[in-house]
C-alpha cells in the first residue's frame, strides 16, 4: 500500500486527467482547424487552377481564331465564360475570373469583386504559336477561414464538456473505490500494528524466561561442571550457544517491531550521522583496518532512530562480511536525483550471490553459518523496515569476492507526504 489518502488519489489523477484533457483540446482547438483549413485551401487552389485551364482553353481558341483582334469581341468571351459556367465550372460568388493581355491589361472580368484574403491560380493564353494573355481566377477564402473558426469553437466547446466529464469521472466512478481501499488499507495498518505490538511484548515476555534458564543454566554448570565429561562440555557448550542465539533473535525482534512506534520526521544532517555511527563502530574499524570515505552527504528528512538504525547496520555489515584477504575499504556517499535522497554504502567485502539479492532482506536470512559470521540475520531486514517506513526502497548490486553496493532511496519532503496523508485519512 503506498500510504495515499481518497483524497490525495483523487487530486493526483485529477492532475493527470487535467494534463490529458489539456492535451486533446490542444489537438482539437490547433489541429483539426488547421487539416480543415488546409483541406478547404487544397480544394479551393484545385478549382481555381481547374478554372484557369477551362477558361485559358476556350480563349485560347478565340484568339486563334481572331489573333489580332480578339481583345475586342467582349461580347463573345463574356459568352464563352459563361457557357463554361453553364458546362463544367461551378463560378461562385467566391470566385472572379479575369483576362488579361500580353501587356497585363484587363480585357474581361466575370464575377462581382470582393475583399478580404484570397488564391489566385493563373494559366497562358496561346494560339498555338505564342502567349497572347493569361487568365486569372482569384478564389476568396473568408468563407474558409469562417468555417474554420466556427470548426475551432465547436472543439473548444466539446474538449470543454470532455474536460468537465472528465473532472467529475473520479468523484462519481472512481471514489468509492477510493474508499475502499482506503477502508482496507486502514484495516491492514491496524491489524499490522497489532501484530507488530504483540511481537514487541512477546519478544520482550519471553526474555524473562529465558534469563531464568540462563540463570540456572550457569548455576548447574557451576555446581555440576566437574563431574562433566568431554562430550557433557560440548552439549553445555551447544545449550549456551542456542540460549545467546534466541537470546539475540528476541531482541532483533523486540528491535524490529519497534520501529513502528516512533514516526516522527526531522531533518537530519546525514554527514553528522554516519560520522557518529563511525564512532560507535571505531573499535571494529581499528581492528579490520578499514579505510572509510564519506563523501558529501546531503541533509535528509528522516526518522532519526530509524535512520541511525539504518547506517549502523549498513556500515556494520561491510565491516562484518570482509574478504578475509584484504582489508575492507568503505565508501559513503549520497546525492539528491530526481526528487529522491539516493544513499549508497561500497565496500570490497565478500560480496553477494545474484539468486540472494532479494531474500537478504528477509528476517533472519542468513547465508553463511552463525560461528563463521556471527549474528541475527536481521540487519538488512531491519534495513528495508526503515526504508519502507520511509515510502523508499533498498537495493544491492553485487558480485562474490568482489564486494557490494546497497542503495537506499529515500523521498525527499517526507514531513509533506505525511502530513498530506494524515489529513486526507483524517478527511476521508
Amino acid at each position: 500500500m503506498t500510504g495515499e489518502s481518497p483524497a490525495a488519489v483523487e487530486r493526483r489523477l485529477r492532475r493527470f486527467l487535467t494534463v490529458a484533457t489539456l492535451s486533446v483540446s490542444l489537438i482539437v482547438a490547433v489541429a483539426f482547424p488547421s487539416i480543415y483549413f488546409m483541406s478547404g485551401y487544397r480544394f479551393e487552389s484545385k478549382q481555381a487552377s481547374h478554372h484557369a485551364a477551362l477558361a485559358a482553353n476556350a480563349m485560347s481558341r478565340l484568339v486563334a481564331a481572331s489573333p489580332n483582334h480578339w481583345r475586342f469581341q467582349i461580347d463573345r468571351a463574356i459568352g464563352i465564360i459563361e457557357g463554361l459556367h453553364d458546362k463544367r465550372m461551378e463560378i461562385t460568388a467566391r470566385h472572379r475570373i479575369i483576362v488579361r493581355d500580353l501587356r497585363g491589361d484587363a480585357v474581361l472580368r466575370v464575377g462581382r469583386p470582393f475583399s478580404g484574403p484570397s488564391l489566385t491560380r493563373s494559366t497562358s493564353i496561346s494560339d498555338g504559336i505564342a502567349n497572347r494573355g493569361t487568365v486569372d481566377v482569384r478564389a476568396s477564402l473568408s468563407g474558409l477561414i469562417a468555417e474554420t473558426a466556427g470548426v475551432a469553437i465547436l472543439g473548444l466547446v466539446a474538449s470543454l464538456a470532455l474536460f468537465l466529464s472528465f473532472w467529475r469521472l473520479p468523484k462519481i466512478a472512481l471514489r468509492p473505490l477510493l474508499d475502499d481501499i482506503a477502508m482496507y488499507r486502514d484495516r491492514l495498518e491496524r491489524a499490522n500494528a497489532d501484530l507488530q505490538g504483540f511481537v514487541y511484548v512477546i519478544s520482550h515476555d519471553l526474555k524473562s524466561p529465558l534469563h531464568t534458564i540462563k540463570l540456572f543454566e550457569d548455576l548447574l554448570h557451576r555446581r555440576y561442571g566437574r563431574a562433566l565429561d568431554e562430550q557433557g562440555e560440548k552439549m553445555h557448550g551447544l545449550i549456551v550457544k542456542g540460549i545467546e542465539r534466541i537470546e539475540s533473535r528476541l531482541g532483533g525482534l523486540g528491535e524490529y517491531a519497534g520501529l513502528h512506534r516512533n514516526r516522527a520526521f526531522d531533518d537530519i544532517d546525514a554527514e553528522g550521522a554516519v560520522r557518529d555511527v563511525m564512532t560507535e563502530l571505531a573499535a571494529d574499524v581499528e581492528a579490520s583496518g578499514a579505510r572509510i570515505a564519506i563523501g558529501k552527504l546531503p541533509p535528509v528528512a528522516a526518522i532519526p532512530l530509524q535512520f541511525r538504525t539504518l547506517l549502523q547496520n549498513l556500515i556494520g555489515n561491510a565491516l562484518k562480511y570482509r574478504h578475509p584477504d584484504r582489508p575492507p575499504m568503505i565508501a559513503i556517499d549520497a546525492a539528491i536525483e530526481d526528487a529522491s535522497w539516493h544513499l549508497t554504502v561500497a565496500d570490497n567485502g565478500i560480496g553477494i550471490p545474484p539468486d540472494a539479492r532479494e531474500t537478504v532482506f528477509q528476517l533472519f536470512a542468513r547465508l553463511h553459518p552463525p560461528d563463521t559470521y556471527p549474528g541475527t540475520g536481521m540487519g538488512l531486514a531491519l534495513c528495508k523496515r526503515v526504508a519502507d517506513n520511509h515510502g523508499g526502497r533498498i537495493w544491492v548490486d553485487s558480485q562474490p569476492e568482489q564486494g557490494s553496493v546497497f542503495h537506499v532511496v529515500l523521498p525527499v519532503r517526507q514531513q509533506d507526504a505525511l502530513a498530506e496523508g494524515e489529513t486526507g485519512r483524517r478527511a476521508a
